[in-house]
């Protein structure tokens, strides 16, 4: 573990700082599996990452656009038909 960069980690159970690999690390948030301090208390990254987070924002907007896409079909059964309606307007 000399040559690997690790990343400096508090364990919130019984307050120990120990050092983490960060390639371990950065696996841990990624699959949220738990780990270990070495006192034995379990600890986990509980947090989406910025890619699940992005992933999730994704799947939002693309129910929203079928949701969108639905209601522009029902346009036509509602007797719209997409067009501009034309209003008389007075002249004054």
């Amino acid at each position: 573990m000399e040559n690997e960069n690790c990343v400096w980690r508090h364990c919130p159970s019984c307050g120990l700082w120990y050092p983490l690999p960060t390639h371990y690390e950065d696996a841990r948030r990624e699959d949220h599996k738990t780990f270990y301090c070495p006192n034995g208390h379990s600890c986990y990254y509980p947090q989406q990452t910025d890619r699940e987070l992005l992933h999730s924002q994704n799947a939002a907007l693309l129910s929203e656009n079928a949701e969108l896409q639905k209601e522009i079909r029902m346009l036509p059964k509602r007797g719209l038909d997409g067009r501009f309606a034309k209003r008389n307007v007075k002249e004054e």
